[in-house]
């Protein structure tokens, strides 16, 4: 068998990694819910809850409880779901998937370059052991671009810890790179007064400690 040189092998890699990421969007995309009615203002986070997919949501404005028309679906794909969301009740985002992490974004109009500051560089992440939720509030505080509220909401939730080492990435892209390590948890990032807020919402029961 012949041996490949060192760039081919990095290229096979660098494709191999791309093909799997993509399959496992696709996989993702095609869970079915049994049944979707969620409650105004909570509908992407249940939805993600429901098809355990990590997630996150740069909103326009704090998430919470809203009285308005939502969407139902029964035995409907994810991708199905994610599609009426954005035709209906949440029509000011657009939705994509980003290597197993589901994210939901302003929308914005053809050619408008962001300006959003998660799309902000910085270059180095580095946390072993952490907990979500302070890797994700120390990131976005030590960039200057939010502080946080709280990293339980909606109910008595458990973080996990993790680690994760990056260089060169957007905060965008180390918080989706922490809720896809933590596998049950989704980041929120909203305007607030002359700043903007992060929390992550975790899935995982809590687990008091017992001595």
């Amino acid at each position: 068998m012949k041996k490949l040189s060192p760039i081919a092998l990095v290229v096979f890699v660098l494709i191999a990694g791309a093909r799997s990421a993509h399959t496992g969007d696709t996989d993702a995309l095609a869970t079915k819910i049994s049944w979707f009615a969620p409650q105004g203002g909570y509908e992407f986070g249940d939805l993600c809850h429901r098809a355990r997919i990590p997630c996150g949501f740069e909103a326009l404005a704090a998430p919470g409880p809203v009285i308005r028309k939502g969407i139902t679906g029964r035995d409907q794909t994810v991708q199905t779901l994610l599609d009426k969301l954005v035709a209906g009740p949440l029509k000011d985002y657009i939705w994509r998937m980003n290597d197993g992490v589901a994210e939901l974004l302003p929308r914005r109009a053809d050619g408008q370059k962001s300006t959003s500051p998660l799309d902000t560089r910085i270059a180095a992440v580095d946390f072993e052991n952490e907990y979500d939720w302070r890797a994700a509030e120390q990131i976005c505080e030590k960039a200057g671009v939010a502080r946080h509220t709280s990293h339980s909401f909606g109910g008595v939730t458990g973080h996990g810890k993790i680690s994760v080492h990056l260089r060169d990435v957007t905060i965008r892209e180390a918080l989706d790179a922490i809720v896809r390590k933590d596998g049950q948890s989704m980041w929120v990032f909203y305007p607030y007064q002359k700043t903007h807020i992060i929390y992550l919402q975790s899935w995982r029961p809590y687990e008091p400690t017992v001595k």
